[in-house]
Formats: structure tokens, C-alpha cells, sequence
């Protein structure tokens, strides 16, 4: 599933996203970015154990990186959070659809077709140097099928694995995205959102295994984290019309930070249960990390709206370029990982293991600073700007710092 600078220092109170006026500053949600490095580190912890631990034979702090890819389920959450508080007040105006869809795709899209143009570099050295990348040269070949390359640049459904393995998130995300769109055509499409997530939990509820076919993108149990995400966001907004006990509980700091206690031990319980104890778990995989991600982005930005959660830098930063962390990660690893294993005289263990992991994250630092943001700097030159007479009525535009967190992705 999720990143660039920093978000600007605020100069004014909590945000209220139903009375905010344009230009306001406003408290920054450092929360939202320390939450997507963490969910970027613990995939990139994951596909460190599964390529270079599984292929040296290396297991690291007893596989406890096993369940790391759940760092997805967190980063889809997060996508249903912040795309509602970013465009909730949208919804009905479709003078906003082009913006919203232009953001959407420049932020997306650029990153995703410089990664997939590298693949096939990657792929096809392999193939005339009969030095497989990673994988078996008949897999290259498939993946350089016309319709799996087309399907890799453009997102959309596959049955094969995709030019860059992790890219199939942004499928499901894509799918979000579009379904998104209807309701700032018309806030009557709330129903068919609502459709949605309801055939998705009908699915899950009646066992339907959605495999890794084209179902999984629209109707994976996973897409009900987008749902969570959106419903967090909802409360988060409209926590003024809750009745006044329920308001005052929220204001305090002692029920949020219980809260995010329960959704960590929900979220990282759930984990280790599942690694240790428990696999698969008894209970449906969103019901744990779901929700559980879902308390700990709820509870951390009512606690960032109160002024009571500390901001650390760097986890603010890995924030801002987990996109390119997450999408560049795996390859860097892999082609690592093939390096290592073919020299065979470096000693594999766990400083090895976490300095491949360690490159990994540089190398999509360094893709943030040097690809990435330059090239959304220029595309935001590009942006369409809404109609004035659509912008609406005072109060009807969110912070500047959530708008800030929707443009540097999830």
C-alpha cells in the first residue's frame, strides 16, 4: 500500500476541517506520515527475509520479519483515512473531478512506469546474459508478455505477476480511487460505495476465495481497509456533532492512548500469534489488522489534533519517501541478493541481512530525492485548478496540511 517535504510548522490551532478557511495553517498530522515509514519498513523487512534470508538459508531474530507484509493492510487503511478527510468535502462537485483524478494518476503513475521501464532492462540483461534475475528465465519471459507489460504500466488487473512485484497494491488502490471518484461526481454514489464494502464482507462471510485472480483487486478482503480508512476519517471530521460525553472522552488523552494501545496489541498481536502460535488465524485476517490499524490511525490523529503526539523527524522523512521505498525496495533486494549469493564469499548473517535491507530504503531515498520529487514538483505546474464558483462556500476546504499528506501518497 503509501509519501515530500516536511509538512509545514503550524501557526494556528487544531484543524477543524468543518470551519476551516482557505489558507489557514493549520496542525500538522506528522502521525499519518510516521505511520506510512513504519508500514514502508516492515515490507521492506518482509521481502528482505523472503528473498535474501530464504535464499541464504538465514532467518533473522527468528523470523519475527515473517509477518511483515502486513505493513499493506495498514498502508490501505491509511489510503481509505486520508483520500476521505482530503476530499470528503468533494463529494457533489464535479467542477473537482479533474483535479482529484490528475492527482491521483501524476502521483501514482510516473514512479510506477520509470520502475517498470527498469524491469525490463533488468529482465532482458538477464535473459542475454543467461544470468537470471532473481527468478527463472521462462518467468522473465512471461513477464514480458505484451499484455503483462501493459497491464504492469497501465494498473490494471492481471493474473501474472507484474514487471514490479509490489505494484499489484496499487491495483486495489486504483479500484479505491476510481470508486472514490463517483462520489464527487454525485454524493449519491455513496450508496454503491456502501455496495461495495458489502459485497466484499458478503464474500468474505460466505468463504469465497478470491485467489490471485482479477476478483482480488475489487473484491479482496483486504479492500475492506479502505472502508475502515474512510470511516475513521468520517469520525475524525465530525467528531463535533458526537454527544457531548463521547466529545469529551475523545478530548482526553488517557482514552486515545488506551485506544492506540488496544490497536497495537490488536495489530502486532495479531502478527505474532499468527508467526508463532496460530497460522492462519482463526479469524478473518481484516478483522485484526483492519481494525487494529484502523485504532492506531484514529487514536494517533485525534491525538495529533490535540497537540499531544510528539513528532519524530526521521520517521517523518522515511513518511515522505515511503512511496519510493516501497516501490523500489524489492528490486534493489533482489539484485542484491543475486550479487551476494553469486560471489559466495561474504559471510551471511544478520548484519548482512540488515544491510541489504538498509540498501533497500537508501535506494528509494535516493529515488525520492532525485526522481521522484522533481518530477511531481514539475507535474504540480501542471495541475488543473477547480472552477472558482466550485470551490464552494467558506469552510468547505480541508488543511493545508492534509492536502500536503494527499500529494505525497500512501
Amino acid at each position: 500500500m503509501s509519501a515530500a517535504a516536511t509538512l509545514a510548522a503550524p501557526s494556528g490551532g487544531a484543524v477543524q476541517p468543518g470551519g476551516v478557511q482557505p489558507g489557514h495553517a493549520t496542525v500538522p498530522l506528522p502521525s499519518l506520515q510516521m505511520l506510512r515509514a513504519i508500514a514502508a519498513l516492515l515490507v521492506v523487512m518482509y521481502h528482505t527475509q523472503a528473498i535474501f534470508g530464504a535464499r541464504a538459508g538465514l532467518t533473522v531474530l527468528d523470523g519475527v520479519f515473517s509477518q511483515g507484509s502486513r505493513g499493506v493492510d495498514l498502508f490501505f487503511v491509511l489510503s481509505g483515512f486520508v483520500i476521505t478527510y482530503v476530499h470528503r468535502r468533494d463529494w457533489g462537485t464535479p467542477a473537482r473531478l479533474g483535479t482529484y483524478l490528475f492527482n491521483r494518476a501524476s502521483r501514482i503513475y510516473p514512479s510506477v512506469w520509470i520502475m517498470s521501464a527498469l524491469a525490463i532492462a533488468a529482465y532482458l540483461a538477464g535473459m542475454l546474459l543467461s544470468n537470471p534475475v532473481g527468478m527463472g528465465a521462462a518467468d522473465q519471459s512471461a513477464r514480458l508478455g505484451a499484455w503483462n507489460i501493459l497491464a504492469s504500466v497501465l494498473l490494471l488487473p492481471q493474473l501474472a505477476v507484474p514487471l514490479v512485484n509490489v505494484t499489484w497494491t496499487l491495483k486495489c488502490e486504483l479500484a479505491f480511487y476510481l470508486i472514490f471518484a463517483l462520489l464527487i461526481v454525485e454524493r449519491r454514489f455513496l450508496a454503491l460505495l456502501i455496495l461495495w464494502q458489502a459485497a466484499v464482507l458478503g464474500c468474505l462471510l460466505a468463504g469465497i476465495d478470491t485467489g490471485d485472480g482479477w476478483a482480488r483487486y475489487y473484491i479482496g478482503p483486504m479492500d475492506l481497509e479502505f472502508g475502515l480508512g474512510m470511516a475513521c476519517a468520517v469520525l475524525v471530521m465530525r467528531r463535533g456533532a458526537l454527544p457531548a460525553r463521547l466529545r469529551a472522552i475523545l478530548a482526553r488523552p488517557a482514552p486515545l492512548l488506551a485506544g492506540l494501545l488496544v490497536g497495537t496489541l490488536l495489530f502486532a498481536g495479531g502478527a505474532l500469534l499468527e508467526r508463532y502460535w496460530i497460522s492462519p488465524l482463526p479469524v478473518p485476517a481484516v478483522a485484526v489488522y483492519g481494525i487494529g490499524g484502523g485504532l492506531i490511525i484514529l487514536t494517533m490523529a485525534l491525538l495529533d489534533l490535540s497537540g499531544r503526539l510528539p513528532r519524530w523527524r526521521l520517521l517523518v522523512y522515511l513518511g515522505d519517501a515511503s512511496y519510493s521505498i516501497y516501490l523500489v525496495h524489492f528490486s534493489v533486494i533482489t539484485l542484491l541478493s543475486g550479487a551476494l549469493l553469486r560471489v559466495g564469499t561474504v559471510p551471511m548473517g544478520t548484519a548482512v541481512y540488515l544491510a541489504v535491507a538498509t540498501a533497500g530504503v537508501l535506494a528509494g531515498i535516493a529515488f525520492h530525492r532525485l526522481v521522484d520529487q522533481p518530477i511531481q514538483r514539475a507535474l504540480r505546474r501542471l495541475r488543473p485548478r477547480p472552477l472558482a464558483a466550485a470551490a464552494g462556500p467558506p469552510g468547505e476546504n480541508v488543511s493545508v496540511a492534509m492536502r500536503h499528506l494527499i500529494r505525497q501518497k500512501i
